[in-house]
């Protein structure tokens, strides 16, 4: 999942989550890799996300 933030208050960057194993995903931003996100965290944010945007 990528997200791109642009706005007078934030400089443009990237955030990359990419599964690393069954419980960890990596945490990707500018091409950096920053941290690893629990699996289940991950996905809550994709299911949130998919909430916001798709009213589903």
């Amino acid at each position: 999942m990528t997200v791109h933030l642009d706005n007078a208050e934030f400089p443009t960057f990237t955030v990359t989550l990419y599964r690393y194993d069954g419980t960890n995903c990596i945490a990707v931003v500018d091409g950096t890799p920053v941290a690893f996100v629990s699996r289940s965290q991950t996905v809550n944010l994709i299911e949130a996300v998919n909430e916001l945007t798709l009213g589903q």
